[in-house]
């Protein structure tokens, strides 16, 4: 074998290797959803958060998270095809919408890194927005990784976030927040470039059409989120007034 033989070999046996370890979630995910569909948790253990503990380490937010996406696409994808996705490509197609999802685009999330297939879904539906992934690995001692696995559990149970990584972005917006930079001026950029699109000259006064709304109200959430004010608005101003307010 040539060497230009093996390191071809090689490529492609670690693609296959990383692709297979990747879709070993959706039998995991399969139990999941059955345990909480049908509160099997409860003939051994206390709580759910119990019974994860005695079976692995997987926290309840990422267990809901795993069975959410698992029940979400096994409606409209066949099994055996959701069987060879990769858990954060099956979570990137579980955001396209029902009507959108193709054959093809299905297809491609069985054989692509996630990277890949973010590139292909942002060309495929416009508007999704789906960021590359970039991997980022440090050394904790024991005390630190405690720290900060409960902090990221906090942040993930208090705002109902699906993975960690979310929790480790919002931990570091609030403390960006109260730095000051220039995310703040994005932000603001961004919710008045989206309201303004939702404005109908002819009809000043029309509410926005219901996806326009749904834009803006994402887009002031992250602004809220960015400044550091989202527990605030929250308990002082739910989300149904400002709905109400342009009806």
């Amino acid at each position: 074998m040539t060497r230009e033989q093996e390191a071809r070999r090689l490529t492609q046996k670690a693609k296959e290797s990383y692709q297979r370890i990747g879709r070993e979630w959706t039998a995991l995910a399969g139990i999941y959803k059955r345990v909480i569909d049908w509160h099997l948790w409860d003939v051994d253990f206390d709580s759910f958060d119990s019974w994860l503990a005695a079976v692995g380490d997987k926290a309840s937010s990422q267990a809901y998270s795993m069975a959410r996406t698992y029940g979400d696409l096994r409606e409209t994808v066949p099994e055996k095809t959701l069987n060879q996705m990769t858990l954060a490509n099956a979570r990137d197609f579980a955001k396209v919408p029902v009507a959108r999802r193709t054959a093809d685009l299905a297809q491609a999330a069985t054989e692509m890194p996630n990277n890949q297939y973010r590139e292909a879904l942002n060309k495929a539906i416009p508007g999704i927005a789906l960021e590359s992934v970039s991997y980022k690995g440090f050394q904790l001692d024991v005390s630190q990784r405690k720290l900060l696995m409960e902090a990221v559990e906090l942040a993930r149970s208090k705002y109902d976030l699906e993975t960690e990584s979310a929790a480790i972005e919002l931990i570091a917006q609030q403390f960006l927040s109260e730095e000051g930079e220039e995310k703040h001026f994005r932000a603001a950029e961004i919710v008045s470039a989206i309201v303004e699109d939702a404005i109908n000259p002819q009809a000043l006064s029309a509410p926005p059409e219901p996806r326009a709304w749904g834009d803006i109200l994402e887009a002031v959430r992250n602004m809220r989120t960015i400044f550091g004010f989202e527990k605030w608005i929250r308990r002082s101003r739910p989300l149904v007034s400002q709905i109400e307010r342009v009806q």
